[in-house]
């Protein structure tokens, strides 16, 4: 057998000999013991207890299970015990009554086994095994060379001498008076409660407050206590032990005032009192407490409409050159893979529905008529605005003429079964100029098949001749696939169709896209002719959400996507996004793409928005559970298709929004090309335009998974999308120096998405990852910009039958998982310790935490670390950072301005005029600007561009320098320039009280200045004297208060210990 140290944080479920522990009261058998005091004291912590029949038995052995559960109570972490008590145990004998606690020791490697995948609970434990543990969890080690003086020193075994010795230099254990350790005598129960009573004074938490006890109220049963200068109210348990130095006396004995040391229990009542020296009244821990919460002038922001994602400013794009369509989609397809996945698998997107829920398809278009197989494209068209609605009137037939407005109009041969015709007219005074139309208004006249089948046909005078006799009868898209067509002048045309008919009569519904931007998207998704799209050969449901202004709302936009997912879509695009929502609107959407996804399992693929660079940019819409939201970036080929650069690497555009999500969350999860010539309708100048944004990312996402969805049916004869979706995410690949915060996951990898997808491997919906995050509480990642994390937690739960074991990592070195691996049960959930590296580095960090189970193919979870390192601008008032970038490359900065400053003002210089770049502030409301280009452009050189803000607000601003995409055009490689941060006035930095909800206590052990030293510090909730929970704090780093503590190591300067605490 062997054993090494390991790092902790576990959790039990049993006593020594008992279920439940009892009450702090004198044992029967421990009145004379020397371990009274501390077996008393473990007990009222309910850490150890006795037997039923009262006594203690302190001279008796203590089995490996034993010592197991009372050190992962000491450690308070018997809750994450009592949740393994329904895992799996690893060891072949571990399946015991303490089997969580035994399962958790092995997950953080506190103990190992004794060989042949065997625990030996029952056996009783050494002194040196017993040693040993209690020092790994302290993560110190000896000093090399240092030798013991016992008698029996060569006993000790070698994976044992190293932590024997360390815990005698301590003073954890001593030997006996023989001059002998007996490392391998086993420990007794008053030995074990003494290692732990060392072990709790080591960690800074032997006992939880000091104070001063100034009544005792026996009668009401309760205690009053000044703490830090304020008397605090403590009910008594029903048996409380009480310590005068090192004797036992009577609670009814106590002299007041009392200067004393005291420890609650697990409800909250003064459970163990011990009576210090009456000089020893105060702490050495100073507190200072203000308020975390930013205290910086919130944002107002209006509920805005659901808008499109991509309304980007195009200041820095070339006029378009001469160039094939086709080339343009042609580079964004090699970008993701498609010519190499459709090799590899003859996937063209055969069988697969898109629903495009955007303005509308210009059903005319010829890249969008049928698939390769003779499939008609466009399988319906579904239109919830009421742009296309023309009501209609009934008028009866004279002499075989309709009479309107003095016109006389034919209907001889115009069969009709019902009496009356239904007529109105068709405004297209609406319609974009370059329709070149001659007319603004086109008749329609409405008749019946059969007198049952209501009125189901339609005519339109499309040349505007005031006759429908020369023209074709039609019939509702969704029976015939029927298309109307108006000619325009120099050979355009306007086209639509009939989305719905009423039966009466009394209206009728025509569909198009009079905005053209649906017409684009369809393109990328599935275009078949002129330009080819990702996934030629799928088809299209179309459902119109937003009219020719650009404008729709939520509402619309959820009923769109229930519609899709009824009417059979396996892939829905939204190239579109709400901005600003309410909790009530997103949670609204959450709850309907939840239910889809339940019902379902359709994939959408949504726009993240264009209003970067900068974090925090995506629209509120973006960032939910089953939604993959895309940003925008460009790969070399792409650059040098559509606009003739030279770029060495792929790019972010810089106008791609950034995460995290409202809650913390990845958003955008994937990043897919964000330009490409596609389709346009046949009313404009040109069948084909350009355009750049996310909402051009979104559809080239929904063709890739149209094609993975293609090659699961087809392949692996499968109809489930949700391998698809996981498989889209594990394949992703990033790209280089681009922070997760702005590309999530990565690019698009189809190829790699194929190879996950047939390992067909995924828990998908079963795992959930959460995380306290400041502002936000349990939320699905981490976002903090004014405190640097220190130590928090992990929330992992498992919604599925079959449990799980993850492995636990950081893809950066600052992020520190305590264990590498957690069992999380069905049905169950999980909470596992994180600890951060100090960031000192002012900038952006961003990253994932991830859980990953190697059985299954890719990553399971990761989970989003964002942290934010701003410059103080207080009390320095000049700052200047310098760098260099290379074309469409970005760099975050972020700026800490204290209230009553008069000017803060940005100034981006290009040095001698090497570059081009430009700056986009974001203040701490949200609001944004960009400054003019700096630095080569338009035959002349500008050195420098600034951006000044009179009474600037208080808080965090970020400022991102962008190097222009363009420099091949100056023959330039890169952009050296020199941000200047200047603030003018006489700011001053102010503190915000914290509220009163906590009572913060420690007691802290015996310290030496410049040494380091363990404190934990106790959370009490003011009220109820429960132990709290939250995020705190501690001299600008954020930890996490778990069951009433936060533990941290410390170097006091002096004699003093201080501490700023915020929440």
């Amino acid at each position: 057998m062997r054993f090494y140290r390991y790092i902790i944080g576990l959790v039990l479920f049993l006593s020594l000999a008992l279920i439940s522990p009892l009450k702090a009261e004198a044992f029967s058998d421990t009145n004379q013991h020397w371990a009274r005091m501390e077996i008393e004291h473990l007990n009222s912590r309910e850490i150890l207890s006795g037997y039923p029949d009262g006594s203690y038995r302190p001279e008796s052995n203590i089995s490996r299970q034993e010592f197991i559960v009372l050190l992962i109570r000491a450690l308070n972490k018997q809750s994450e015990a009592e949740v393994l008590q329904n895992g799996t145990p690893f060891f072949s004998d571990g399946d015991t009554w303490a089997k969580g606690y035994i399962e958790l020791s092995h997950e953080l490697s506190v103990i190992e086994g004794t060989g042949q995948n065997r625990f030996s609970p029952t056996r009783m434990i050494s002194r040196e095994e017993a040693v040993t543990i209690i020092m790994g969890c302290l993560e110190e080690e000896a000093e090399a060379g240092g030798r013991l003086i016992f008698q029996d020193e060569s006993q000790i075994s070698d994976w044992a001498y190293s932590s024997a010795l360390l815990a005698v230099n301590q003073g954890m254990i001593s030997g006996f008076p023989d001059n002998t350790f007996r490392p391998q005598n086993n420990l007794t129960r008053a030995q074990a409660a003494l290692l732990l009573e060392n072990l709790l004074k080591a960690l800074g938490r032997e006992y939880q407050i000091q104070g001063t006890i100034t009544s005792l109220d026996l009668a009401a049963n309760r205690a009053t206590v000044i703490i830090a200068d304020r008397p605090e109210y403590f009910e008594l348990a029903p048996k409380v032990s009480v310590w005068n130095q090192e004797h036992h006396q009577p609670l009814s004995e106590i002299v007041f005032p009392a200067a004393a040391c005291i420890d609650l229990d697990s409800r909250g009542k003064l459970a163990f009192i011990l009576i210090s020296d009456p000089t020893d009244t105060v702490s050495p821990v100073r507190f200072t407490r203000s308020s975390m919460a930013d205290a910086y002038e919130p944002g107002i922001y209006q509920n805005s409409p659901v808008a499109l994602a991509n309304e980007e400013e195009k200041d820095d794009m070339p006029a378009a050159r001469d160039r094939q369509a086709a080339a343009s989609l042609l580079a964004t397809r090699e970008a993701m893979g498609v010519r190499n996945f459709t090799g590899a698998t003859g996937a063209t997107g055969r069988g697969q529905l898109v629903a495009v829920i955007d303005s509308g398809i210009d059903p005319g278009h010829p890249d969008l008529q049928s698939t390769s197989q003779g499939y008609r494209k466009i399988v319906d068209f579904i239109d919830l605005t009421d742009e296309g609605k023309v009501d209609l009137s009934a008028i009866k037939p004279v002499d075989g003429y309709l009479i309107i407005g003095g016109n006389r109009i034919d209907v001889h041969n115009i069969h009709n079964a019902q009496g009356v015709f239904m007529y109105g007219y068709f405004d297209m005074d609406f319609l974009p100029e370059s329709s070149g139309l001659a007319s603004n208004k086109m008749l329609i006249i409405l008749t019946a098949d059969t007198p049952n089948s209501g009125f189901n046909i339609a005519y339109f005078d499309t040349n505007r001749d005031g006759q429908i006799k020369d023209e074709k009868k039609i019939k509702s898209y969704s029976q015939d696939g029927q298309t109307l067509s108006i000619k325009g002048d120099n050979g355009r045309s306007f086209s639509m169709v009939i989305s719905e008919m009423s039966d009466n009569g009394s209206s009728i519904k025509l569909g198009f896209d009079g905005l053209g931007h649906g017409t684009e998207v369809a393109g990328i998704v599935a275009a078949q002719g002129g330009v080819n799209g990702v996934a030629p050969d799928a088809q299209l449901l179309v459902i119109k959400v937003m009219d020719s202004m650009g404008t729709t709302s939520l509402k619309k936009l959820e009923s769109a996507l229930s519609l899709a997912a009824e009417r059979g879509a396996g892939v829905a695009v939204v190239s579109l996004g709400q901005y600003h929502m309410t909790d009530a609107e997103r949670k609204s959407l959450e709850n309907r793409v939840a239910l889809i996804w339940k019902s379902k399992a359709m994939i959408v693929c949504m726009a993240a928005g264009n209003s970067g660079p900068g974090i925090k940019t995506v629209a509120d819409s973006t960032g939910i559970d089953h939604i993959l939201t895309v940003g925008a970036y460009a790969t070399p080929e792409m650059w040098a298709t559509d606009y003739g650069w030279k770029v060495a690497d792929p790019t972010m555009w810089y106008f791609s929004s950034s995460g995290p999500a409202t809650d913390a969350g990845i958003a955008p999860v994937l990043v897919a090309p964000g330009s490409a010539i596609s389709t346009y309708p046949t009313w404009a100048d040109s069948p084909y335009r350009q355009d750049e944004g996310t909402s051009i990312a979104a559809p080239h996402l929904a063709g890739a998974a149209a094609l993975l969805l293609d090659a699961n049916a087809h392949l692996l004869f499968s109809a489930d999308p949700a391998p698809v979706y996981q498989a889209l995410l594990t394949s992703a690949r990033p790209i280089k120096d681009v922070q997760a915060v702005e590309q999530g996951m990565g690019t698009v990898n189809l190829v790699g998405a194929w190879q996950e997808l047939q390992s067909k491997t995924n828990m998908l919906g079963a795992l959930e990852a959460r995380q306290n995050s400041p502002g936000e509480g349990l939320a699905r990642g981490l976002y903090t910009s004014s405190v640097t994390p220190a130590a928090l937690s992990l929330h992992l739960k498992n919604d599925g039958d079959t449990g799980t074991v993850l492995s636990l990592g950081g893809f950066a070195d600052w992020i520190k998982p305590r264990q590498i691996s957690v069992q999380v049960p069905a049905h169950s959930e999980r909470i596992v310790d994180i600890d951060y590296a100090e960031l000192k580095e002012p900038g952006l960090y961003s990253s994932f935490l991830a859980a990953d189970d190697n059985n299954t193919s890719g990553l399971d979870l990761a989970v989003l670390q964002t942290v934010v390192v701003p410059q103080d601008t207080f009390p320095v008032k000049e700052i200047h950072n310098t760098d260099k970038l290379g074309p469409g490359r970005m760099k975050h900065y972020f700026f800490k301005v204290v209230g009553g400053n008069d000017l803060l003002v940005f100034r981006l210089v290009i040095n001698d005029g090497k570059g081009r770049g430009r700056i986009t502030v974001i203040a701490p409301d949200g609001s944004r600007e960009t400054s003019a280009y700096a630095g080569q452009g338009d035959g002349q050189s500008v050195l420098s561009s600034s951006l000044s803000y009179r009474n600037p607000l208080r808080g965090i601003w970020e400022v991102v320098v962008y190097s222009s995409v363009s420099l091949s055009d100056y023959e330039l490689e890169q952009t050296d320039y020199m941000l200047q941060t200047k603030v003018e006035g006489d700011g001053h930095d102010s503190v915000v009280p914290s509220d009163d909800r906590y009572l913060v206590s420690t007691v802290v052990p015996a310290f030496t200045p410049g040494q380091r030293t363990q404190l934990t510090l106790f959370f009490w909730n003011r009220g109820s004297k429960l132990p709290a929970n939250g995020l705190v704090s501690i001299n600008g780093r954020l930890y996490e208060i778990q069951n009433g503590m936060v533990s941290l190591s410390y170097v006091p300067q002096q004699e003093n210990i201080y501490l700023k605490l915020a929440w």
